[in-house]
């Protein structure tokens, strides 16, 4: 006789809900697993910094940090802090309407075209090293060379040499060069030669460089001395930044992707060549760019230009006179002037080759952003992402957190001339100052400078006194700020990450000395 027990109405209702209590465990199992994988590892406001989030920050603006950052703990609380602040500081630009300024809606286009440029060059670094393309003229050279430095030794200090000295000194490297020269035309031995009598580093191969492209891996006068020269022959000294170069031309070819490894068969050689062929690559495309744009900015135009005259025209995008020096002082030489009259006195005082290398930044810099945005093409993902990274907040909440602390300086006070006068006592005055600096350990006692004249570094202590006053009102806003939201870090969430070290080989006892 088989006794059945009266099932109750719970167990029924349970026994028919079976998949139902899975499916919720199953769900509560994967939510926990979530959450711990993804924990809160910092707060403020209404605001959780997650672990996704702080690895997200870390991949988009410090990539090659990523290592170090994630395996100290006093980085990533750091990290978070970053986070906390200029979250916090462009809801404070949002508050106070800054984004919709003129000055600061002109200086965010151009951050923005910035981060397409940096975004479009990382794009074809990466499509370039997938598929590298070029056949570049390389020569391969020996030299000698006879060296002229740019400082000299008086009182222990390194002070910089005289033009006059600096003349004799060349003179003195010149009268070296032309001695050994009749040598090396004897057909007496180069490498020899270059053993005893160089004053380079490359003395220890006979003087041999190796091979080297037209552009960006010799200075200019070696190079150019290098490839207007045949095969086989010796150049006649040549003057470069590093002194006298008698230099002997070995061989001329083509270097391509298929004999790269032959030429460049050290990994540190190889690198530099692709590094210059993709310089070279990528200043080709820019100069294909030249050619299409209906005007290009030069010296002559912004010497003699006038202010509303157009120095700059590319597929729509036109710059004048006055708009370039203002994005020129304001980016390039971090001058933030408006008024008309210091921009035409600071370019008056400025060299051309200065000048030159600031237009040349810009030429680049307007082209290859305003193609980005005209024709991505198939760079169109650049642009894409981009905007999602915009409409994220990550690199504009960056741009307007600065822009807003930067307002927070204008706040502080001139700094007064008694000030001044107290810094430079302090630091100037034989009194304050010790006859000699306290040595490290196993270091001879440094003799302390003679002091300054008071006019010689006024303006220094000046602007060191302003900058500090500045910074001290960003940091004490950060602080209250800081306080106000609460800002708390899990430190117990926190994790270094550590590397695996292989483990010890056992050693082989070592014989035992009778």
């Amino acid at each position: 006789m088989t006794f059945h027990a009266k099932k109750s109405s719970f167990h029924k209702w349970y026994l028919g809900s079976r998949p139902l209590f899975k499916g919720m465990v199953a769900l509560a199992l994967v939510a926990l697993a979530a959450t711990a994988c993804n924990p809160t590892l910092a707060k403020y406001e209404d605001k959780q910094v997650k672990q996704q989030d702080l690895e997200k920050w870390i991949d988009q603006f410090y990539p090659f940090q990523k290592k170090n950052i994630m395996s100290n703990v006093r980085y990533q609380e750091n990290i978070l802090r970053q986070i906390a602040i200029i979250d916090l500081a462009a809801r404070a630009g949002r508050a106070s309407s800054l984004e919709k300024k003129g000055e600061f809606q002109k200086s965010w286009e151009m951050e923005r075209r910035r981060l397409l440029v940096t975004d479009f060059e990382k794009k074809q670094r990466e499509l370039f090293q997938k598929n590298p393309q070029y056949e570049l003229d390389v020569v391969k050279a020996s030299h000698i060379l006879f060296r002229v430095e740019n400082t000299k030794l008086v009182n222990q200090k390194r002070v910089a040499l005289t033009p006059g000295e600096k003349e004799q000194a060349y003179q003195q490297a010149r009268a070296k060069a032309m001695k050994v020269y009749p040598l090396l035309t004897q057909k007496r031995s180069f490498a020899d030669i270059a053993k005893m009598m160089s004053e380079d580093a490359s003395k220890g191969k006979g003087g041999s460089v190796g091979y080297f492209t037209r552009k960006n891996m010799m200075v200019e006068p070696f190079a150019e001395a290098a490839f207007t020269t045949e095969v086989g022959k010796v150049t006649q000294p040549v003057k470069s930044p590093f002194g006298y170069h008698v230099i002997l031309v070995e061989d001329k070819t083509k270097v391509t992707p298929k004999n790269v490894n032959t030429i460049f068969p050290e990994a540190a050689q190889k690198q530099s060549f692709e590094r210059n062929a993709f310089r070279s690559a990528a200043d080709d495309f820019v100069a294909k760019l030249q050619a299409k744009a209906n005007k290009w900015i030069t010296v002559d135009a912004v010497r003699k230009g006038k202010s509303t005259e157009v120095v700059f025209s590319f597929m729509g995008l036109e710059k004048s006179r006055a708009q370039f020096l203002e994005e020129y002082f304001r980016l390039y030489q971090r001058k933030k002037i408006s008024d008309p009259k210091e921009i035409e006195e600071s370019l008056k005082s400025m060299k051309d080759d200065t000048l030159q290398s600031g237009i040349d930044y810009f030429n680049r810099f307007y082209t290859l952003s305003q193609k980005v945005i005209q024709e991505p093409g198939e760079f169109q993902d650049i642009v894409s992402e981009y905007k999602k990274q915009e409409l994220a907040g990550a690199p504009f909440d960056r741009f307007l957190a600065s822009s807003f602390l930067d307002t927070l300086k204008v706040s502080a006070l001139p700094v007064t001339e008694k000030q001044i006068r107290e810094e430079y006592d302090r630091r100037y005055n034989p009194k304050n100052r010790p006859a000699t600096i306290k040595p490290k350990p196993g270091q001879r006692p440094q003799p302390v400078l003679p002091p300054k004249k008071y006019d010689e570094v006024k303006e220094q202590i000046r602007l060191t006194l302003q900058r500090n006053q500045e910074n001290l009102l960003v940091r004490s806003w950060i602080e209250k700020r800081l306080r106000e939201a609460k800002f708390e870090v899990f430190k117990d969430k926190l994790k270094a990450t550590e590397e695996k070290k292989p483990a010890k080989q056992p050693q082989p006892p070592k014989p035992h000395n009778k």
